[in-house]
Protein backbone atom coordinates (compact mmCIF):
# COMPACT_ATOMS: atom_id res chain seq x y z
CA UNK A 1 0.00 0.00 0.00
CA UNK A 2 1.82 3.23 -1.05
CA UNK A 3 -1.19 6.30 0.06
CA UNK A 4 1.32 8.85 -1.95
CA UNK A 5 1.77 6.84 -5.07
CA UNK A 6 -0.54 8.65 -7.53
CA UNK A 7 -0.51 5.60 -9.96
CA UNK A 8 -1.50 3.52 -6.95
CA UNK A 9 -3.95 6.04 -6.24
CA UNK A 10 -5.75 5.73 -9.69
CA UNK A 11 -5.90 2.41 -10.07
CA UNK A 12 -7.61 1.94 -7.01
CA UNK A 13 -10.06 4.30 -7.85
CA UNK A 14 -10.53 2.91 -11.50
CA UNK A 15 -10.59 -0.85 -10.07
CA UNK A 16 -13.79 0.06 -7.16
CA UNK A 17 -15.12 2.13 -10.14
CA UNK A 18 -15.13 -0.49 -12.97
CA UNK A 19 -16.52 -3.40 -10.07
CA UNK A 20 -19.33 -1.16 -8.80
CA UNK A 21 -20.32 -0.34 -12.98
CA UNK A 22 -20.75 -3.53 -13.62
CA UNK A 23 -22.14 -4.55 -10.57
CA UNK A 24 -23.95 -1.60 -9.31
CA UNK A 25 -24.99 -3.60 -5.53
CA UNK A 26 -21.62 -3.70 -4.82
CA UNK A 27 -21.21 0.18 -4.28
CA UNK A 28 -23.15 -0.89 -0.73
CA UNK A 29 -20.92 -3.71 0.13
CA UNK A 30 -17.76 -4.06 2.12
CA UNK A 31 -14.59 -3.02 0.49
CA UNK A 32 -13.33 -6.08 -0.15
CA UNK A 33 -14.53 -8.03 2.57
CA UNK A 34 -17.66 -8.32 0.63
CA UNK A 35 -16.00 -11.42 -1.22
CA UNK A 36 -14.39 -13.28 1.89
CA UNK A 37 -16.53 -16.13 3.85
CA UNK A 38 -15.40 -17.68 7.76
CA UNK A 39 -15.12 -21.02 8.27
CA UNK A 40 -16.97 -21.55 11.40
CA UNK A 41 -17.36 -25.39 13.07
CA UNK A 42 -21.13 -25.68 13.95
CA UNK A 43 -22.09 -28.87 15.84
CA UNK A 44 -18.88 -30.32 14.20
CA UNK A 45 -19.74 -29.65 10.70
CA UNK A 46 -17.63 -26.90 9.10
CA UNK A 47 -20.03 -24.09 7.51
CA UNK A 48 -19.32 -20.93 5.63
CA UNK A 49 -20.77 -17.41 6.83
CA UNK A 50 -20.13 -14.49 4.73
CA UNK A 51 -17.65 -11.52 6.41
CA UNK A 52 -19.35 -8.53 7.44
CA UNK A 53 -17.02 -6.81 9.37
CA UNK A 54 -14.75 -4.36 7.77
CA UNK A 55 -11.05 -4.47 6.29
CA UNK A 56 -9.65 -1.86 8.20
CA UNK A 57 -11.73 -2.88 11.85
CA UNK A 58 -8.70 -4.88 12.68
CA UNK A 59 -5.40 -6.28 11.30
CA UNK A 60 -6.51 -9.18 10.33
CA UNK A 61 -3.99 -12.01 8.42
CA UNK A 62 -7.08 -14.29 7.33
CA UNK A 63 -7.66 -11.30 4.86
CA UNK A 64 -4.10 -9.18 4.07
CA UNK A 65 -2.24 -11.46 1.97
CA UNK A 66 0.76 -10.59 4.36
CA UNK A 67 2.91 -11.72 7.44
CA UNK A 68 3.05 -10.68 10.31
CA UNK A 69 6.33 -9.82 10.14
CA UNK A 70 5.38 -7.93 6.92
CA UNK A 71 2.64 -5.88 8.77
CA UNK A 72 5.42 -4.47 9.99
CA UNK A 73 6.37 -2.49 7.42
CA UNK A 74 3.08 -1.23 5.80
CA UNK A 75 3.38 2.91 4.92
CA UNK A 76 -0.03 3.00 5.41
CA UNK A 77 -0.64 1.41 8.99
CA UNK A 78 -2.97 4.53 9.47
CA UNK A 79 -5.78 3.05 8.04
CA UNK A 80 -6.19 0.63 11.06
CA UNK A 81 -5.60 3.57 13.24
CA UNK A 82 -8.45 6.10 15.03
CA UNK A 83 -11.75 6.05 13.34
CA UNK A 84 -12.32 4.02 10.13
CA UNK A 85 -11.46 5.55 7.37
CA UNK A 86 -14.23 3.71 5.05
CA UNK A 87 -16.40 0.40 4.90
CA UNK A 88 -18.13 0.34 1.84
CA UNK A 89 -17.25 0.65 -2.01
CA UNK A 90 -18.31 3.81 -2.14
CA UNK A 91 -17.04 5.65 0.99
CA UNK A 92 -14.00 4.05 -0.24
CA UNK A 93 -14.00 5.68 -4.03
CA UNK A 94 -14.89 9.19 -1.57
CA UNK A 95 -11.75 8.63 0.18
CA UNK A 96 -9.83 7.72 -3.02
CA UNK A 97 -11.01 10.63 -4.64
CA UNK A 98 -10.23 13.03 -1.99
CA UNK A 99 -6.51 11.68 -1.47
CA UNK A 100 -6.59 12.14 -5.19
CA UNK A 101 -7.45 15.79 -5.48
CA UNK A 102 -4.49 16.25 -2.49
CA UNK A 103 -2.14 14.56 -4.62
CA UNK A 104 -3.45 16.49 -7.84
CA UNK A 105 -4.15 12.94 -10.06
CA UNK A 106 -5.37 14.29 -13.00
CA UNK A 107 -6.13 10.89 -14.07
CA UNK A 108 -8.29 10.89 -11.14
CA UNK A 109 -10.48 13.36 -12.46
CA UNK A 110 -11.67 11.24 -15.21
CA UNK A 111 -12.65 8.27 -13.08
CA UNK A 112 -14.61 10.51 -10.88
CA UNK A 113 -16.54 11.41 -13.80
CA UNK A 114 -16.88 8.30 -15.13
CA UNK A 115 -18.06 7.14 -11.78
CA UNK A 116 -21.66 9.25 -12.40
CA UNK A 117 -23.97 7.61 -14.84
CA UNK A 118 -27.03 8.42 -14.09
CA UNK A 119 -28.54 10.50 -16.93
CA UNK A 120 -29.83 12.86 -13.70
CA UNK A 121 -26.09 13.81 -13.11
CA UNK A 122 -25.17 14.57 -16.34
CA UNK A 123 -24.75 18.21 -15.69
CA UNK A 124 -22.57 17.35 -13.10
CA UNK A 125 -20.17 14.72 -14.75
CA UNK A 126 -19.81 17.24 -17.96
CA UNK A 127 -18.70 19.82 -15.29
CA UNK A 128 -16.09 17.23 -14.25
CA UNK A 129 -15.01 15.61 -17.46
CA UNK A 130 -14.38 19.54 -18.00
CA UNK A 131 -11.84 20.37 -15.12
CA UNK A 132 -10.11 17.27 -16.60
CA UNK A 133 -9.56 18.36 -20.04
CA UNK A 134 -8.11 21.45 -19.01
CA UNK A 135 -5.39 19.46 -17.64
CA UNK A 136 -2.36 19.14 -20.25
CA UNK A 137 -0.72 16.02 -20.57
CA UNK A 138 -3.91 13.73 -19.65
CA UNK A 139 -4.20 10.18 -21.38
CA UNK A 140 -7.71 10.56 -22.65
CA UNK A 141 -8.68 14.43 -23.63
CA UNK A 142 -10.28 13.65 -27.06
CA UNK A 143 -12.67 10.54 -25.32
CA UNK A 144 -13.74 13.07 -22.84
CA UNK A 145 -14.64 16.09 -25.35
CA UNK A 146 -16.70 13.44 -27.20
CA UNK A 147 -18.45 12.09 -24.06
CA UNK A 148 -19.60 16.11 -23.17
CA UNK A 149 -20.83 16.03 -26.51
CA UNK A 150 -22.36 12.75 -26.84
CA UNK A 151 -20.63 11.73 -29.94
CA UNK A 152 -18.92 8.82 -29.14
CA UNK A 153 -21.32 6.22 -30.36
CA UNK A 154 -22.93 8.11 -33.48
CA UNK A 155 -19.53 8.47 -34.57
CA UNK A 156 -18.56 5.51 -35.32
CA UNK A 157 -18.10 3.62 -38.30
CA UNK A 158 -20.76 1.24 -38.72
CA UNK A 159 -18.51 -1.45 -39.58
CA UNK A 160 -17.51 -5.18 -37.84
CA UNK A 161 -14.62 -6.87 -37.51
CA UNK A 162 -14.65 -10.49 -36.75
CA UNK A 163 -11.64 -11.89 -34.44
CA UNK A 164 -10.49 -15.37 -35.12
CA UNK A 165 -9.72 -16.18 -31.17
CA UNK A 166 -8.97 -19.63 -31.27
CA UNK A 167 -9.13 -23.06 -33.55
CA UNK A 168 -8.95 -26.05 -31.24
CA UNK A 169 -8.48 -29.35 -33.09
CA UNK A 170 -8.49 -32.61 -31.56
CA UNK A 171 -9.15 -36.63 -32.17
CA UNK A 172 -11.68 -38.23 -29.57
CA UNK A 173 -10.33 -41.48 -28.99
CA UNK A 174 -12.95 -43.21 -26.70
CA UNK A 175 -13.31 -41.30 -23.60
CA UNK A 176 -10.10 -39.21 -24.11
CA UNK A 177 -9.34 -36.29 -26.52
CA UNK A 178 -5.89 -35.96 -27.78
CA UNK A 179 -5.13 -32.12 -28.83
CA UNK A 180 -3.50 -31.69 -31.82
CA UNK A 181 -0.47 -29.19 -31.42
CA UNK A 182 0.12 -28.04 -34.44
CA UNK A 183 1.97 -25.12 -34.50
CA UNK A 184 3.78 -25.15 -38.09
CA UNK A 185 3.31 -22.67 -40.95
CA UNK A 186 1.08 -24.77 -42.65
CA UNK A 187 -1.13 -24.96 -39.98
CA UNK A 188 -1.15 -20.92 -39.72
CA UNK A 189 -1.64 -21.17 -43.64
CA UNK A 190 -4.67 -23.65 -43.53
CA UNK A 191 -6.63 -21.64 -41.01
CA UNK A 192 -5.68 -18.24 -42.98
CA UNK A 193 -7.04 -19.66 -45.86
CA UNK A 194 -10.10 -20.47 -44.28
CA UNK A 195 -10.98 -17.24 -43.04
CA UNK A 196 -10.08 -15.63 -46.09
CA UNK A 197 -12.85 -17.96 -47.83
CA UNK A 198 -15.26 -16.33 -45.35
CA UNK A 199 -13.70 -12.69 -46.10
CA UNK A 200 -14.95 -13.50 -49.73
CA UNK A 201 -18.65 -13.98 -48.62
CA UNK A 202 -18.34 -11.25 -45.84
CA UNK A 203 -16.68 -8.32 -47.65
CA UNK A 204 -18.94 -6.20 -44.81
CA UNK A 205 -16.06 -8.06 -42.60
CA UNK A 206 -12.72 -7.09 -41.66
CA UNK A 207 -11.05 -10.45 -40.55
CA UNK A 208 -8.16 -10.70 -37.67
CA UNK A 209 -6.63 -13.71 -36.84
CA UNK A 210 -5.93 -13.13 -33.17
CA UNK A 211 -2.71 -15.41 -31.98
CA UNK A 212 -0.80 -13.86 -34.78
CA UNK A 213 -1.55 -10.31 -32.95
CA UNK A 214 0.09 -11.75 -29.76
CA UNK A 215 3.43 -11.04 -31.39
CA UNK A 216 2.75 -7.88 -33.97
CA UNK A 217 1.09 -5.79 -31.41
CA UNK A 218 0.83 -7.04 -27.31
CA UNK A 219 -1.39 -3.69 -26.36
CA UNK A 220 -4.14 -4.67 -29.05
CA UNK A 221 -3.96 -8.51 -28.25
CA UNK A 222 -4.41 -7.71 -24.54
CA UNK A 223 -7.32 -5.53 -24.94
CA UNK A 224 -9.24 -7.80 -27.11
CA UNK A 225 -8.72 -10.87 -24.90
CA UNK A 226 -10.59 -8.46 -22.20
CA UNK A 227 -13.60 -8.14 -24.93
CA UNK A 228 -13.76 -11.01 -25.53
CA UNK A 229 -13.72 -12.30 -21.92
CA UNK A 230 -16.39 -9.60 -21.74
CA UNK A 231 -18.58 -11.93 -24.02
CA UNK A 232 -19.10 -14.52 -21.59
CA UNK A 233 -19.80 -11.83 -18.91
CA UNK A 234 -23.62 -12.59 -17.62
CA UNK A 235 -23.76 -9.81 -15.16
CA UNK A 236 -23.79 -7.13 -18.05
CA UNK A 237 -25.78 -9.53 -20.44
CA UNK A 238 -29.70 -9.00 -20.39
CA UNK A 239 -31.96 -11.77 -21.36
CA UNK A 240 -35.44 -10.69 -23.40
CA UNK A 241 -38.04 -10.18 -21.58
CA UNK A 242 -39.96 -6.47 -20.59
CA UNK A 243 -39.03 -5.98 -17.47
CA UNK A 244 -35.40 -6.87 -18.39
CA UNK A 245 -35.17 -4.92 -21.57
CA UNK A 246 -36.71 -1.54 -20.30
CA UNK A 247 -33.42 -1.32 -17.64
CA UNK A 248 -31.54 -1.36 -21.24
CA UNK A 249 -30.51 2.01 -20.95
CA UNK A 250 -28.42 1.74 -17.78
CA UNK A 251 -26.40 -1.13 -19.41
CA UNK A 252 -22.91 -1.28 -19.34
CA UNK A 253 -21.28 0.85 -22.14
CA UNK A 254 -17.88 -0.18 -23.72
CA UNK A 255 -16.39 3.11 -23.36
CA UNK A 256 -17.24 4.25 -19.82
CA UNK A 257 -16.03 0.50 -18.31
CA UNK A 258 -12.86 1.69 -20.15
CA UNK A 259 -11.65 4.13 -22.54
CA UNK A 260 -9.24 2.29 -24.29
CA UNK A 261 -12.11 0.45 -25.74
CA UNK A 262 -13.01 3.20 -27.57
CA UNK A 263 -9.35 3.85 -29.13
CA UNK A 264 -9.47 0.21 -30.49
CA UNK A 265 -12.84 0.76 -31.82
CA UNK A 266 -11.92 4.23 -33.77
CA UNK A 267 -8.55 2.47 -34.80
CA UNK A 268 -10.31 -0.83 -35.96
CA UNK A 269 -12.93 1.36 -37.58
CA UNK A 270 -15.87 -0.56 -36.89
CA UNK A 271 -18.94 -0.41 -33.94
CA UNK A 272 -19.01 -4.22 -33.11
CA UNK A 273 -16.32 -6.55 -32.94
CA UNK A 274 -17.34 -10.36 -32.69
CA UNK A 275 -15.36 -13.18 -31.81
CA UNK A 276 -15.09 -16.94 -33.16
CA UNK A 277 -14.02 -20.18 -31.60
CA UNK A 278 -14.09 -23.17 -32.75
CA UNK A 279 -13.72 -26.88 -31.91
CA UNK A 280 -13.02 -29.33 -34.01
CA UNK A 281 -12.97 -33.17 -33.25
CA UNK A 282 -12.19 -36.65 -35.15
CA UNK A 283 -13.11 -39.92 -33.73
CA UNK A 284 -11.14 -42.64 -33.99
CA UNK A 285 -11.46 -46.63 -32.50
CA UNK A 286 -10.25 -47.34 -29.26
CA UNK A 287 -5.76 -47.57 -29.44
CA UNK A 288 -3.60 -47.21 -26.61
CA UNK A 289 -0.62 -48.23 -28.61
CA UNK A 290 2.51 -45.79 -28.65
CA UNK A 291 2.54 -45.84 -32.47
CA UNK A 292 -1.13 -44.37 -32.58
CA UNK A 293 0.30 -41.51 -30.14
CA UNK A 294 3.24 -40.77 -31.96
CA UNK A 295 0.99 -40.45 -35.28
CA UNK A 296 -1.77 -37.99 -33.83
CA UNK A 297 1.39 -35.65 -32.02
CA UNK A 298 2.86 -35.71 -35.67
CA UNK A 299 -0.30 -34.92 -37.52
CA UNK A 300 -0.66 -31.03 -38.84
CA UNK A 301 -4.21 -29.63 -39.66
CA UNK A 302 -4.05 -30.42 -43.09
CA UNK A 303 -3.57 -33.80 -43.37
CA UNK A 304 -6.54 -33.40 -40.67
CA UNK A 305 -8.41 -31.71 -42.73
CA UNK A 306 -7.90 -33.74 -45.77
CA UNK A 307 -9.00 -36.66 -43.98
CA UNK A 308 -12.58 -38.76 -45.50
CA UNK A 309 -14.37 -41.68 -44.56
CA UNK A 310 -13.73 -40.75 -40.69
CA UNK A 311 -16.75 -39.19 -37.99
CA UNK A 312 -15.90 -35.69 -37.42
CA UNK A 313 -17.49 -32.98 -35.95
CA UNK A 314 -17.35 -28.70 -35.36
CA UNK A 315 -18.51 -27.03 -33.01
CA UNK A 316 -18.53 -23.11 -33.82
CA UNK A 317 -19.34 -20.12 -31.10
CA UNK A 318 -19.30 -16.50 -31.98
CA UNK A 319 -19.87 -13.86 -29.25
CA UNK A 320 -19.91 -10.06 -29.93
CA UNK A 321 -19.72 -6.27 -28.34
CA UNK A 322 -21.61 -3.84 -29.82
CA UNK A 323 -21.46 0.05 -29.54
CA UNK A 324 -24.35 1.09 -31.12
CA UNK A 325 -26.85 3.81 -29.65
CA UNK A 326 -30.37 1.71 -28.00
CA UNK A 327 -29.15 -1.63 -28.57
CA UNK A 328 -27.52 -4.47 -26.36
CA UNK A 329 -23.99 -4.87 -25.96
CA UNK A 330 -23.78 -8.00 -26.14
CA UNK A 331 -24.55 -10.50 -28.53
CA UNK A 332 -24.26 -14.34 -28.44
CA UNK A 333 -24.97 -17.66 -30.76
CA UNK A 334 -23.61 -20.47 -29.34
CA UNK A 335 -25.43 -23.19 -31.32
CA UNK A 336 -23.97 -26.94 -30.78
CA UNK A 337 -21.54 -29.00 -32.03
CA UNK A 338 -22.25 -30.03 -35.51
CA UNK A 339 -21.58 -33.66 -37.01
CA UNK A 340 -19.93 -32.99 -40.64
CA UNK A 341 -20.33 -35.62 -43.80
CA UNK A 342 -18.49 -39.38 -43.10
CA UNK A 343 -17.34 -39.39 -46.63
CA UNK A 344 -16.07 -36.19 -47.53
CA UNK A 345 -13.01 -33.84 -46.31
CA UNK A 346 -13.23 -31.33 -43.47
CA UNK A 347 -12.00 -28.48 -45.38
CA UNK A 348 -15.21 -27.00 -47.60
CA UNK A 349 -17.06 -28.22 -45.33
CA UNK A 350 -15.81 -26.56 -41.96
CA UNK A 351 -15.72 -23.38 -44.25
CA UNK A 352 -19.26 -23.96 -44.35
CA UNK A 353 -20.36 -24.33 -40.77
CA UNK A 354 -18.61 -21.34 -40.09
CA UNK A 355 -20.55 -19.20 -42.64
CA UNK A 356 -23.59 -20.91 -41.33
CA UNK A 357 -22.58 -19.56 -37.80
CA UNK A 358 -22.33 -15.97 -38.57
CA UNK A 359 -25.59 -16.04 -40.34
CA UNK A 360 -27.00 -17.46 -37.26
CA UNK A 361 -25.03 -15.08 -35.13
CA UNK A 362 -26.90 -12.30 -37.38
CA UNK A 363 -30.21 -13.64 -37.09
CA UNK A 364 -29.71 -13.98 -33.29
CA UNK A 365 -28.98 -10.06 -33.79
CA UNK A 366 -31.75 -8.82 -36.03
CA UNK A 367 -34.45 -11.13 -33.79
CA UNK A 368 -33.01 -9.78 -30.61
CA UNK A 369 -33.12 -6.38 -31.41
CA UNK A 370 -36.58 -6.66 -33.23
CA UNK A 371 -37.99 -8.09 -29.64
CA UNK A 372 -36.62 -5.33 -28.22
CA UNK A 373 -38.27 -2.80 -30.04
CA UNK A 374 -41.73 -4.32 -29.59
CA UNK A 375 -41.20 -4.63 -25.96
CA UNK A 376 -39.90 -0.68 -25.41
CA UNK A 377 -42.74 0.25 -27.22
CA UNK A 378 -45.72 -1.57 -25.92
Amino acid sequence: MEPDNETYIYYLMESIRKICYVSNETWDQNFITNRYYDTIRVEGVKRKHKVKRGLFESVDFNLLPISQEEAKYIKAKFYWQGPQKFRTYNEAFEFFNKVGKAINCKECLLTNALSIISSKNKELRNKLLQEYINHENIKHKEFAKKLINDSIVSNLPNKKILIFSQFIAGIRQGDNRIPIQDLSEDSTNTLQHIFDSLNVTFPERSFLYLPDLKYTNVSDYRLLKTLEDLTFLNSIYLETGAAKIKKRPSQVKLHILEPNFLTLFNKYGINEIEFMNCIYTESRKKDNSLDWYKNVRNINYKDLFDRSKCTKSIHAIITSLREVKNKRLQVRAFGTETSLKFKDTSYDQIISELRYKIRCKEKVARDMDYSDERELHK
